[in-house]
This record gives structure tokens, C-alpha cells and sequence, in this order.
């Protein structure tokens, strides 16, 4: 009777742990079971976020890239991508006149950076390249011509450029209408004050009757002021081209130069 009681306690045994390593795989599969889709939706929102990012990101430093291009080569011109109809013209030598018959021409701040825009809304789809870069890695996108609204203040450039874009990747579609992005721009405003104030200098000089020559004092603290060397080139006649340089001010390897032209002749007093 006791053996046969022991081997109906050693059954019961083997039974329970039986019982109990199919409750314990089930309870591990299940937390699998329920493991999965969460990582599976973590994913999806990483992947998402990537997707969501990545276009404006993109574009963004293509908007950087295409303005800090237009700021060096319109300096080169007077700040100007269209010339003004008072220029110069020669094969190395068509800039604005900032001072011509008396007249103050200089552009303002707002010029400047709508001048700027136009530039950089040129030279923008050669930095975008279509987006093939992005395509490469799974992107369809479709977009119209960029238009780019630039604000200029003391302290940085706003760009904000409208160009409505469609981009989709697997079961994902994002819509962007406009980008934006901000660049420092302190030295550039900084100098072309001092370049206006340099253009005003022999402003005064000829309104005092002395304007058929360069004054060389008359603006030469505001270049050390600013750090700015003024090199003066001789264009015909009395007119003569600033090319004012700061060599402190470089980029993408080029040091910023504003140059402009100046007419020294004297306004005719009997008008």
C-alpha cells in the first residue's frame, strides 16, 4: 500500500510539472506575442520621424549653401544678381554705380537681400540635384521652382523659400510648402554700412564743390574702423571703382568684397 502510494504521488508529481512547463511556455510566448508589435511600432515611428526630417533638413542646408554663394558673387557686382541701369560696363568691370552725378544710389538692406534671393533661388536646383540623392534611398518626389523671401538685420539672414514639395516613401506621403533657415550674417551687414558710409564720404565731398577727386581721408578711419581694406581702381574719365575687401570675412575659402563705382565729375552749378 505504501509503495503503491508513493507511485501514485510520484504521477501526480510528473503531471504538475508537465502542467506547469506548458503554462510557462505559453506565458512566454504570449509576452512575445505582445512584445512584437510594439517593437514593430517603434520602429515605424523612427522611420517616420526620419521621413519627416530628413527632406527639410536637406533642404535647408541647400538653402545655406546656395545663399552663402549668392552673398560672395553679388558683392562682386554691388550686392546686385540683375545690374542696375546706372553701371559700368567692360569685361571685368560691370558694377553699379553707387554715386553717380551727385546722386546717392547706394541699395538698401532690403535690396540687397531680395538681390541675394534671386541668386541663391538661380543656383538652388543645382544643390537639390533633383533630389537623387534622396531618391537613391527610396524617396518619390515631386516639387515646383523654388521662390525665396530673405530678411536682413544686424545679427543673421531669414530665408524662407516657398516650394511646394510632395515626397512619399513605402506607405508614407508628406507635403512641404515652404522651407526655412537662418544664417549669421553680422559682418555682412556691418560691412555694407561701412561700404555706404565710405559711398557717403564722397557724397559730402562733391556737395562741398570738392567732387572731382577721390577723398582718401574722408573715409579712411571708417575702413580701419571696420577692418576693410579699399582698393581704388580707375574706371575713365573721373569715374573710379571701390573695391572695398574684408579680409576677415571669408566664405567657402572666398574673402568678402562689395565693389561699386563712384563719378567724381562736378554737377553743373547753373542747373
Amino acid at each position: 500500500m505504501v509503495l503503491q502510494k508513493r507511485g501514485q504521488i510520484t504521477a501526480f508529481i510528473i503531471v504538475g510539472i508537465i502542467i506547469l512547463s506548458c503554462a510557462g511556455i505559453l506565458i512566454y510566448l504570449n509576452a512575445n506575442d505582445a512584445k512584437a508589435p510594439a517593437e514593430i511600432s517603434s520602429e515605424r515611428l523612427q522611420q517616420a520621424a526620419l521621413f519627416g526630417s530628413s527632406i527639410p533638413q536637406f533642404v535647408e542646408y541647400c538653402q545655406r549653401e546656395a545663399v552663402n554663394e549668392a552673398i560672395i558673387e553679388n558683392s562682386l557686382t554691388g550686392g546686385y544678381f540683375v545690374l542696375p541701369e546706372k553701371r559700368t560696363s567692360g569685361m571685368n568691370d560691370d558694377v553699379p554705380y553707387f554715386l553717380y552725378s551727385g546722386q546717392n544710389l547706394f541699395p538698401t538692406e532690403d535690396m540687397i537681400a531680395e538681390e541675394i534671393g534671386s541668386y541663391a533661388d538661380a543656383v538652388l536646383g543645382l544643390c537639390l540635384g533633383n533630389f537623387e540623392k534622396l531618391k537613391e534611398l527610396g524617396y518619390n518626389i515631386s516639387y515646383e521652382e523654388p521662390s525665396s523671401v530673405l530678411v536682413l538685420d544686424q545679427k543673421s539672414i531669414l530665408i524662407k523659400t516657398k516650394m511646394p514639395l510632395s515626397a512619399s516613401k513605402d506607405t508614407q506621403t508628406k507635403q512641404f510648402n515652404e522651407f526655412t533657415a537662418n544664417i549669421p550674417a553680422e559682418q555682412l551687414y556691418n560691412d555694407i554700412n561701412a561700404a555706404r558710409k565710405i559711398a557717403e564720404s564722397q557724397e559730402a565731398r562733391q556737395k562741398l564743390g570738392k567732387g572731382d577727386e577721390i577723398c582718401i581721408s574722408c573715409y579712411s578711419d571708417i575702413a580701419a574702423q571696420n577692418g576693410l581694406f579699399v582698393n581704388i581702381l580707375p574706371y575713365h574719365n573721373n569715374t573710379y571703382i571701390f573695391d572695398v575687401q574684408d579680409n576677415d570675412y571669408v566664405i567657402n575659402g572666398e574673402k568678402y568684397r562689395l565693389r561699386f563705382a563712384v563719378d567724381y565729375e562736378e554737377n553743373d552749378e547753373d542747373d
